[in-house]
């Protein structure tokens, strides 16, 4: 069984594969050692909003997952990303959220990240896991909180390529540092500037490569994102994630949970190349939604949910379902139990 079932409610249904691009010709600085680890990975149902990093509105997507405690590290390790291997292959996901009941090296995944790496019906396997470059960052941005005003000022870092070390505030006298609530806020107050704080203001980050950004002209509206047009580049000795494995055939697993209610994650793997569809029928033969149409994947293994809805978005009749995966010229057929 999962780690934590304390949480609710995930995602649409959604497969997902990662693409990375080449290394660059040019790199900035060298890059920093990654952090690292080994334990156990589990799996769990995040609610949008609720994590310990607070992305409130940036927490959405699938491949996300919970540390533990111990490399949580304060809310350090929030909004980075780790490759985590397990048996079955290789998945990114990004930390937005703590796992206070995980050991020291555990990380607790979304349904959809686990079924890549580990056979959902095991609940949990051997992973070790490393940061990464972030593989789908195009901009840094900065939320303030919405508690802010002119004296006291919180700012959260999102969308940054690596690990944020610091956020300095640009006072009268010059940059002062800001310190990093567990909560993953920056707090600026009368403790470290002089208030009122005026408004725009002007911020500088380091990584945790040492590399810097300054975002001038940000508004202090509590509760807004300010979007910049600024990211970290890649450091010197990035080094591309290992392929994933490919699978030994093609397969359609059983769902997990089954029987379920309202939602199930189904995983699959693929032996080539080829396009897939993996669709929702009743027994009768009845059409009652589409988890893929015809989408090319690349060779190994795959993750979707259905969340017990037709296509027309109304949740369905509890009973029994068939899952079918087309994969080339292979099918696959698995059954679940939507309780009601």
């Amino acid at each position: 069984m999962p780690l934590r079932n304390a949480r609710h409610l995930l995602l649409a249904a959604v497969a997902v594969s990662l693409a990375w691009g080449s290394r660059p010709a040019a790199a900035a600085v060298p890059c920093a050692g990654d952090v690292s680890g080994a334990g156990r990975g589990t799996y769990y149902t995040y609610t949008p909003g609720t994590g310990a990093c607070t992305f409130t509105g940036d927490d959405t997507d699938a491949m996300v997952a919970a540390i533990n405690a111990a490399d949580y590290d304060g809310s350090a390790m929030c909004g980075r990303w780790l490759r985590v291997t397990g048996p079955l292959g290789s998945a990114t996901v990004r930390i937005i959220d703590a796992c206070p009941d995980c050991a020291a090296g555990d990380v607790d995944m979304s349904a959809t990240a686990f079924a890549m790496i580990g056979n959902p019906v095991d609940g949990q396997v051997p992973v070790t896991w490393e940061t990464v470059a972030g593989p789908a960052s195009p901009t840094i941005s900065l939320k303030t909180h919405e508690g802010s005003n002119n004296y006291w000022l919180g700012l959260q870092v999102r969308g940054h390529r690596y690990g944020i070390s610091k956020l300095e505030f640009l006072g009268p006298s010059g940059y002062v540092t800001a310190p990093r609530q567990s909560y993953n806020v920056f707090v600026v107050d009368g403790s470290i500037v002089s208030v009122p704080i005026l408004s725009p203001f002007t911020v500088r980050l380091t990584d945790v490569n040492g590399q810097q950004v300054v975002v001038a002209g940000v508004p202090l509206s509590a509760g807004s994102v300010h979007a910049t047009a600024q990211q970290f580049p890649l450091c010197a000795d990035w080094v591309a994630p290992a392929p994933q494995p490919a699978a030994q055939r093609t397969a359609l697993m059983p769902p997990v949970p089954n029987p379920f209610n309202p939602r199930t994650t189904v995983a699959f793997e693929l032996e080539v190349r080829t396009a897939a569809s993996l669709r929702v029928f009743t027994l009768d033969g009845r059409l009652i939604a589409t988890l893929l149409d015809n989408v090319m994947l690349e060779a190994g293994r795959h993750g979707a949910e259905w969340d017990g809805r037709a296509a027309d978005g109304q949740p369905v009749a509890g009973g029994q379902y068939l899952l079918r995966l087309e994969a080339g010229d292979r099918v696959e057929v698995q059954k679940a139990l939507l309780l009601k």
